[in-house]
């Protein structure tokens, strides 16, 4: 089963995500990037659904730093925020987003375009 990460710092975001996507991928659910790092040091996932408002380190920056390491920086990266800025937006695609989905996103959207980019075992 494929292996999906899901960083963000709201608990119910992790949760609405957790729901769509449980019966098709593993999950783990991870509250901030330094969260992130620390587990992709045990385990590299097949994608990664990232938020960017965040405290401490925002999907932005930590969207710079996987780009900086050899053994993270073809994971796929999904955008899942409320972050609508067309800049913010412009920048996380430029930055090497395969994906960047507005919340309050569609539960039934989300496994598909999932699928489309990583597929499903």
């Amino acid at each position: 089963m494929k292996r999906i990460f899901l960083v963000d710092d709201e608990i119910t975001n992790l949760r609405v995500a957790e729901n769509a996507l449980k019966d098709k991928y593993q999950l783990k659910l991870l509250t901030g990037g330094k969260q992130l790092f620390v587990m992709l040091e045990r385990v590299i996932p097949d994608l990664i659904l990232l938020d960017i408002v965040m405290p401490e380190m925002d999907g932005i920056e930590v969207m710079k730093l996987l780009k900086q390491h050899k053994e993270y920086k073809k994971v796929p990266v999904i955008f899942l925020t409320a972050n609508t800025n067309k800049d913010v937006v412009t920048e996380a695609l430029e930055l090497g987003a395969v994906d960047y989905i507005a919340k309050p996103f569609d539960v039934n959207q989300l496994p598909v375009r999932i699928q489309k980019i990583i597929g499903i075992d």
